[in-house]
């Protein structure tokens, strides 16, 4: 006799009359959690909560510019699962990602990875320094303003290059 997946642990998941979406939802995510369905999901998604409670100075100043469609009208997420990956800021409807990189981001080799698979998936990133963010957030929020209206496009599978040394010693 062929069954759905949990549907013996949870009859309420295949159930078409449950009161909402919501509860069906529930039901269907206590599925996953007993069977191991979607563990790397919600770890990657419990992740990305952490880093939102745990944002650096320049990130907090970033999102307080990006949030609540303050950009134009784009909608921005914070700490947004991508694949194998969380970027800082994306915006879906343009597939454009700002990542505020800090110190740790100096060598570029895991970001040049990191930005070639976001690149065949169709994204385009943007990276700013720290320091850069927090100095000069005006120039910042006009680069990703040309980026999201394509005013100035770029090509998306260009390697990450760290900024000038100019605006690495300016923090």
């Amino acid at each position: 006799m062929a069954t759905q997946r949990g549907a013996d642990l949870h009859p309420a998941a295949t159930s078409s009359r449950s009161p909402s979406p919501a509860l069906r939802e529930r039901v269907a995510s206590a599925v996953r959690r007993e069977t191991g369905e979607g563990l790397m999901d919600e770890r990657r998604i419990t992740r990305a909560r952490k880093m939102r409670r745990d944002a650096t100075n320049a990130e907090r100043r970033l999102w307080s510019a990006l949030r609540d469609r303050r950009l134009d009208g784009y909608r921005i997420r914070r700490q947004y699962p991508i694949g194998p990956f969380i970027a800082d800021f994306a915006c879906t409807r343009e597939q454009v990602i700002v990542e505020a990189d800090g110190g740790q981001h100096s060598d570029g080799k895991t970001d040049n990875r990191r930005t070639a698979w976001l690149a065949s998936q169709g994204w385009r990133v943007l990276r700013f320094w720290n320091n850069e963010i927090l100095g000069n957030p005006e120039g910042v929020i006009d680069a990703i303003l040309r980026e999201l209206r394509c005013e100035d496009p770029h090509p998306a599978a260009t390697p990450w290059r760290p900024p000038s040394p100019a605006l690495r010693e300016r923090g």
